[in-house]
């Protein structure tokens, strides 16, 4: 059974914020605690209480729906709603995890509600999550790792080491990362170069401090992986292709 998702709805028009309210309806794991018509009632909203998803448009009156990203509480991820379609770079920035034209198109809404598989949620995993994977580390052990709880792969000469979401040293396996990514293809894991391999579902927030350091932050962990310029322009061209599908 899934588990319930609370969300505040944050929409200036009383008729927008119903129909979204009315399609969310129909998902039996959705449960919403707020609507509200502005960025400072959102603020005074979420100073109170704690949603797992906020629906948020972005042309506001008074202060658009950007100038909440430093209120979010952790872990609370964000939809965009908008009639605009030019704001998609703007919300990659922002760390969305989607992004809905309007006028709402029900099967569009049910996708994006389906990819909030992540922990924070406390949603199922999608049907195509693979079983657990064995894996012979150096020592000669074999363990079981799930891939949910990869956040990155990396190479290392004729090996490759793993970063697991509950913390912990980097795994070092005797595996080449041609075979992780026939592994993993199909569970939200990219290949950003020859030597790394990331898993889309757990990014929690990518900060671009310069042309050439980029900083990826996950959900539920303390880990923060760097990146180069090239695995970078990569991760967001992917990122921001997931938000406009």
């Amino acid at each position: 059974m899934k588990a319930m998702i609370k969300v505040l709805i944050v929409d200036d028009e009383p008729p927008a914020r119903d129909l979204l309210a009315s399609m969310l309806s129909c998902h039996d794991s959705i449960q919403i605690i707020g609507m509200v018509g502005n960025v400072p009632e959102a603020r005074a909203f979420l100073q109170q209480e704690t949603p797992d998803v906020v629906f948020l448009d972005i042309e506001m009156p008074g202060a658009p729906g950007l100038d909440l990203q430093y209120d979010l509480p952790p872990g609370t991820l964000t939809i965009f709603v908008t009639a605009f379609a030019d704001y998609a770079l703007q919300a990659f920035d922002f760390g969305a995890r989607g992004y809905l034209l309007k006028p709402l198109d029900a099967t569009r809404l049910a996708l994006v509600l389906e990819r909030l598989w992540l922990a924070p949620v406390g949603l199922e995993a999608p049907d195509d999550v693979a079983e657990d994977i064995e894996c012979v580390v150096e020592e000669g052990r074999m363990v079981l790792v799930s891939p949910e709880r990869i956040l990155w792969i990396e190479a290392c000469q004729n090996y490759t080491m793993l970063r697991l979401v509950d913390g912990g040293p980097l795994l070092m396996l005797a595996r080449n990362m041609t075979e992780w990514e026939r592994l993993l293809s199909r569970q939200g894991f990219e290949r950003l170069s020859r030597s790394m391999i990331i898993n889309l579902r757990r990014i929690q927030t990518v900060c671009w401090e310069s042309r050439d350091a980029t900083v990826v932050d996950f959900v539920g962990c303390t880990h923060q992986l760097r990146l180069g310029r090239t695995a970078a322009l990569r991760l967001k061209a992917r990122l921001k292709n997931s938000l406009s599908q």
